[in-house]
């Protein structure tokens, strides 16, 4: 098997090492550093997690079992690009040390169009729904519209579809609007915004596509206050960059570059940020903006941007 830790450590390094930035903004340099010094914190007995690679392995390992549904690619599964890996290996990888669930929480995944997206989240909510074994788990795709909240569900619908392995292995079914696992009496299902249908509600994992897209903070709001005592709830959070409105997305977007810059320190060990993007101003730091129509400078909001089919 892949070593995928080894992918993320070396990632990270590379992204570090790119000192005129030229494929890594500031963002994910910054997001290197924090996941360099995470793994030497996790050694230490006073740190509340620790790392475990199997888990990390085991998670890309799960992911690029699962087939392409979307698009031309020279391989029929997926195959993650070191970028994904540096994600999903951080997302799972740092445990608690007393429960043994994911220290993460929350995760932000931020990345321009056209950059797979979309099929890692579902490939993630996937694996949450098979290997995490949470009781009664709601897996949740949710948007402003039902098309947009069909649209992670539908590859993740795919996905199973066309795997019977999977289906077996787990005991899923795959329903029109619904894949469900018997074993834990889970069900994995997409959610629009239209807040108050939502009762009865108790998530445990939910992806939040295009969050910059929403215009009020209501399907949010709904959502986390229905969360009840779950053992590893996630909210994974998938967007690109977008524009601003009244929605989460402003407070979001700030939160996460506050918390890479390192102003919160230790106090939201339980958010993950990778926030592909091109460099803003940054005059105590003496950045440069770049050039929004500089298509060399693109890769930095897309690091798939060199393998994804057009």
């Amino acid at each position: 098997m892949t070593d995928y830790v080894q992918v993320a450590i070396e990632y990270a390094q590379g992204a570090i090492r790119d000192k005129k930035r030229k494929k890594h903004g500031l963002l994910i340099q910054q997001a290197a550093k924090r996941f360099l010094d995470d793994l030497k914190r996790a050694k230490t007995k006073a740190c509340w997690f620790h790392f475990d690679e199997w888990h990390a392995n085991d998670a890309c390992d799960f992911i690029e079992k699962l087939p392409h549904v979307e698009g031309t690619w020279d391989t029929p599964n997926i195959q993650l690009h070191p970028a994904q890996v540096f994600f999903v290996v951080q997302l799972f990888g740092f445990r608690n040390k007393e429960t043994g669930h994911r220290r993460f929480t929350s995760a932000l995944y931020a990345t321009a169009r056209k950059s797979g997206k979309s099929t890692l989240s579902a490939a993630i909510l996937i694996y949450c729904q098979c290997c995490e074994d949470e009781a009664g788990a709601q897996v949740i795709s949710a948007a402003t519209t039902f098309p947009q909240a069909s649209i992670i569900f539908n590859v993740a619908k795919r996905m199973v579809e066309r795997e019977p392995d999977l289906r077996d292995a787990y005991g899923l079914e795959v329903w029109a609007k619904s894949i469900s696992r018997f074993e834990t009496g889970s069900s994995f299902k997409p959610i629009h915004a239209k807040a108050s249908t939502q009762d009865g509600l108790n998530p445990s994992h939910v992806g939040l596509d295009e969050i910059h897209a929403h215009k009020t903070p209501d399907l949010l709001n709904v959502l986390q206050s229905a969360a009840g005592a779950r053992a590893s709830p996630l909210w994974l959070f998938t967007t690109t960059e977008g524009y601003t409105n009244p929605g989460p997305w402003s407070e979001i977007r700030m939160f996460a570059k506050r918390l890479l810059s390192g102003v919160f320190e230790h106090s939201a060990d339980h958010y993950l940020a990778i926030f592909f993007a091109v460099d803003e101003e940054n005059k105590t730091l003496g950045i440069k903006a770049d050039d929004e129509f500089d298509e060399s400078a693109w890769v930095k909001a897309n690091p798939l941007i060199d393998v994804n089919p057009h």
